[in-house]
């Protein structure tokens, strides 16, 4: 086989691991909050920082696709596990940047009253049908158009991680108008 062939088959073969290996660690993390496994901490967590830091991992993924982040963000705080609170809102952001087209927005808000904090993602996408919405939730669910790639696995990650630490997590969408996500950390 000449060079070029195997290195084709060789960043396939890379790729088809990477994405194995997201998919064990993932299943393994939501087997672990299903049996009630896992020992969050309860420290102060800092949303704007957090949110910050999510925003840091994913620059390259916007700079490529000349997104813009807008963000609306209070200096708000939380009690709960820093790690895992990023897991699941690095899903949430991480889908919003991914559904939305070139050149388009993504907002991001962080808000609190006296009864919770929150956290709002909003994209510029091409938004999830009414009958895909009700299930985005569920294991391994994927919308009609979904990437190859997806394994239906992060937003039930998310939700799970958000609900075991005092929260819980909505969505609205619109077909050709974007999707909200909205995060809510009871006080």
């Amino acid at each position: 086989m000449n060079e070029n062939t195997r290195k084709k088959f060789t960043l396939e073969i890379l790729r088809q691991v990477k994405g194995m290996n997201f998919l064990i660690l993932a299943l393994l993390k939501l087997s672990r909050l299903d049996a009630g496994v896992v020992e969050f901490e309860n420290k102060e967590i800092n949303l704007k920082n957090l949110v910050e830091d999510i925003i840091s991992d994913l620059d390259v993924v916007v700079d490529i696709k000349q997104i813009s982040i807008i963000k609306n963000i209070k200096d708000v705080t939380i009690t709960g596990d820093y790690n895992w609170n990023k897991e699941a809102i690095l899903n949430i952001i991480k889908n919003a940047v991914e559904h939305t087209q070139e050149g388009k927005n993504v907002y991001i808000d962080i808000d609190e009253n006296d009864v919770y904090s929150k956290i709002t993602v909003t994209d510029e996408g091409n938004g999830i049908a009414k009958k895909d919405l009700k299930h985005i939730f569920e294991k391994f669910y994927k919308v009609t158009d979904s990437d190859s790639n997806s394994f239906g696995i992060g937003l039930a990650l998310s939700k799970s991680i958000i609900e075991k630490q005092n929260g819980y997590i909505s969505v609205d969408s619109k077909i050709g108008e974007g999707t909200t996500f909205i995060i809510k950390y009871l006080k």
